[in-house]
C-alpha cells in the first residue's frame, strides 16, 4: 500500500471516529449534531479570531 493510501484511509478513519463521537455528545447533550458541530465552530472562531483577521487583512491589500 502507498502512502497516499494509508493517508487517505487513515484520514477517513479519523473522520470517522469523529463523526461518532459528535453523535454520541449530541445525543447526552439532548442536541444535534448541527448544533454540537456549530458550536465547536463558534468556540474556534473565537479562540482564533485574531489570527483569521491578520490573514484576511493580507489577502485583500
Amino acid at each position: 500500500m502507498s502512502g497516499v493510501e494509508k493517508y487517505i484511509k487513515t484520514t477517513l478513519k479519523i473522520r470517522e471516529d469523529i463523526f461518532l463521537k459528535g453523535k454520541l455528545l449530541a445525543s447526552a447533550r439532548g442536541k444535534t449534531f448541527s448544533d454540537i458541530l456549530n458550536e465547536a465552530l463558534e468556540a474556534y472562531l473565537r479562540e482564533h479570531e485574531n489570527e483569521i483577521k491578520q490573514k484576511i487583512a493580507e489577502v485583500v491589500q
